[in-house]
């Protein structure tokens, strides 16, 4: 049996064997970013936007859910996968729950199902901030360009790389590396889809 050990960084998620080095954005510590803000924000509902349903994902919508005020009260859609998804919820959204007449919060875990989302709104008239506000994650090269450039939460992944490329020499090396977990910060990224304002809010 070969028993050779490969030297190995995980990026962006924690594994549970204690002897693994572990690099990942703090994504609990961003859903309590994006729910620090829509606290200071009154709306008549709230809504938590997930597709894929991985570590990262759970903790974003974990750290929203646990930190918002009005917590018993957040609508959850989730697997919202491709594109006719985004089109059912778009619909959902100003049919069911009237999002064009009622202040209304939404936080999205990753920027590629914000960026469908949006345009789908602004399409159909959703006034984006005023009476819709939406924050998003990941702060993707193309969160900028959508119809209304994304407020969201940057996950650090150019930083995440670099540390993770330095650790990864360093085993390959067989420097004296302890196996840890390094946690990156979340920030809020100010653009269009939430009002601004003039203090980052941070934890």
């Amino acid at each position: 049996m070969n028993t050779r050990k490969f030297p190995f960084i995980a990026i962006n998620c924690i594994l549970d064997d204690k002897n693994s080095t572990c690099i990942a954005n703090n994504n609990f510590k961003g859903g309590a970013i994006a729910a620090n803000y829509f606290n200071e924000r009154s709306a008549k509902q709230t809504f938590i936007l997930s597709g894929w349903n991985d570590q990262s994902m759970i903790l974003r919508k974990e750290g929203f859910q646990k930190n918002y005020n009005d917590r018993d009260n957040i609508i959850h859609y989730a697997d919202l996968l491709g594109d006719n998804k985004i089109k059912e919820i778009v619909n959902l959204l100003i049919n069911k729950h009237d999002i064009k007449n009622k202040k209304t919060n939404i936080f999205i875990t990753n920027d590629i199902l914000a960026i469908p989302l949006v345009n789908y709104l602004v399409e159909y008239g959703v006034d984006i901030p005023n009476t819709v506000s939406i924050i998003s994650y990941d702060n993707i090269y193309f969160s900028r360009y959508t119809r209304l450039p994304l407020t969201t939460i940057d996950h650090g992944i150019h930083q995440m790389c670099s540390i993770a490329a330095s650790k990864l020499i360093d085993k390959i090396n067989e420097k004296d590396l302890k196996n840890e977990i390094t946690f990156i910060e979340p920030k809020i990224i100010y653009r269009e889809t939430t009002n601004k304002v003039t203090d980052p809010i941070n934890l």
